[in-house]
């Protein structure tokens, strides 16, 4: 996974509240709703750390207790993993082993309604950071990723949510971008030149997307640009447009770079929309690979079999 939520030409910067994250997936009335706590249970899954399960969601064991006691001998029970298919958390890159912090994650457990935390209605509203058990109050439920907690965003860790009764989320491009009931004239792919505003100057991405403020954009892609002793990064999470989710095994995190380069491709943004890919040239160089009239070189296309967009690209708006 490379990248969460994703802004549209013109758009201001996505509010990642988690309010704003189900509003803008335009579920079923009656299915817009936060996921109650017993639902995680499905994103706990056996293995040495985080990022090693998540990477092996085929091969590891879930461990829906919560207990390690149903792992195998040397592995711990993982929370809220990627695995399970119906959650896509976001790592934290101060975490030992990847993963969000689960202490965080749980802060943002209130009992109460779905609908009462999707208005943001919190008064009253008591903490289940022990889940169901902790509530009292007649037909409460605990609920996940409320912003009820001043302490923690729910939506700078959770990405994609499946609506309750909802098959598991397809994150295809295509997919995606349908699933966000869109305006016609701004459902589209972003063209490769907007990416320009994501390379910032630092000693590798996991510094630099913990450290926006004060990094040093270089949107040239050139060194030179950066401070002595920097580097150009592509791809962080800096510039208010793009939330790239880090890959495990990349060296100094981030999106694996030559990956998400495969995604780019010359056409138009309605073409690749529409998967059509038959005649597109590939343009890892950006627009000057591109020769054809009114042409665009274009970022998350479905084109090369080699990648999948939907691995990195979220909600776009």
């Amino acid at each position: 996974s490379f990248v969460g939520f994703l802004k549209a030409p013109g758009e201001e910067a996505l509010d990642t509240s988690a309010n704003d994250v189900l509003d803008s997936a335009a579920l079923p009335e009656e299915q817009d709703s936060l996921p109650e706590v017993t639902m995680l249970a499905d994103t706990y899954y056996c293995g040495v750390d985080w990022d090693t399960v998540s990477s092996n969601c085929d091969t590891a064991t879930p461990c829906p207790s919560g207990d390690a006691n149903e792992c195998p001998d040397g592995e711990q029970c993982i929370a809220f993993t990627n695995c399970g298919g119906m959650f896509n958390f976001m790592s934290n890159p101060n975490v030992e082993g990847g993963g969000p912090d689960v202490e965080s994650v749980k802060k943002t457990f209130y009992c109460g309604t779905s609908w009462q935390f999707l208005e943001n209605i919190c008064d009253g509203a008591t903490p289940c950071p022990n889940g169901p058990n902790d509530c009292t109050g007649e037909e409460e439920g605990c609920f996940a990723f409320t912003g009820c907690n001043d302490e923690v965003d729910p939506g700078s860790f959770v990405g994609f949510l499946k609506a309750p009764g909802e098959e598991a989320l397809d994150t295809s491009a295509n997919d995606v971008l349908d699933s966000a009931a869109l305006p016609e004239e701004q459902d589209s792919l972003p063209e490769v030149t907007m990416l320009a505003d994501t390379y910032y100057c630092g000693v590798d991405w996991d510094t630099v997307s913990s450290n926006c403020d004060t990094a040093t954009p270089c949107p040239s892609g050139d060194a030179n640009e950066c401070p002595d002793g920097e580097q150009c990064i592509a791809f962080t999470n800096c510039g208010g447009m793009f939330n790239f989710m880090s890959n495990p095994n990349v060296e100094g995190g981030g999106p694996d770079v030559e990956s998400v380069k495969k995604t780019f491709y010359c056409g138009t943004s309605w073409q690749f929309l529409e998967n059509i890919c038959d005649g597109a040239t590939p343009c890892p160089n950006g627009p000057n690979d591109c020769t054809g009239e009114e042409e665009g070189c274009f970022a998350f296309t479905g084109c090369n079999d080699e990648v999948d967009p939907g691995s990195f690209v979220g909600f776009l708006k």
